[in-house]
């Protein structure tokens, strides 16, 4: 039994151990980025020398500078809080096509392998109309048949045969023989 399974328990109990566990993490994490430390020595910069010549030395707004700024003012001085956060949004949109449509571009697909969105389009408008349902523009046509139906995607030595499941099927290419 090694000393630390033995102290586990003990500092368990402290108030406010889990909080120092995630500290030590940031600070772990924070000794390799470089990107907040050049942050704050732009602020110092920024105190020191002033608008305009922060702005030549290293291209960076006013605006910019009070953000970060604020940043550490809101997480007492915390370096870490300088470090940049993912711009990715937290929900990302997602393509709406009604079943139907998905399954008339799939049979028009089946019948005609290599139809493109561009000659799906006409078709599927008409489609549409009959059934009631939304126009879809060839963009997303596109990317549901990218996405969601099945198709040819030729590799080097084998064609890969995507299935309706998601499952991918080898088969071996047929050389010609002339």
């Amino acid at each position: 039994m090694d000393h630390y399974a033995k102290a586990y328990p003990i500092f368990s109990r402290i108030k406010g151990y889990e909080d120092v566990k995630e500290m030590l993490k940031s600070l772990k994490r924070f000794s390799k980025d470089d990107v907040a430390q050049e942050r704050l020595r732009i602020i110092k910069f920024y105190n020191q020398y002033g608008e305009r010549t922060t702005r030549e030395a290293f291209e960076v707004g006013r605006d910019t500078v009070w953000i970060w700024k604020k940043r550490l003012r809101d997480n007492r001085n915390s370096i870490s809080s300088l470090i940049p956060t993912p711009t990715t949004p937290k929900t990302k949109r997602t393509m709406l096509v009604h079943p139907k449509a998905i399954a008339h571009i799939r049979s028009l697909r089946e019948e005609h392998v290599r139809l493109g969105k561009e000659k799906i389009n006409p078709l599927l408008d008409e489609f549409c109309k009959k059934e009631g349902l939304p126009a879809i523009k060839e963009s997303t046509i596109g990317k549901a048949i990218r996405r969601i139906i099945s198709f040819f995607k030729r590799v080097e030595k084998y064609i890969m045969i995507l299935l309706q499941n998601g499952h991918e099927k080898r088969l071996k290419r047929r050389r010609k023989t002339e």
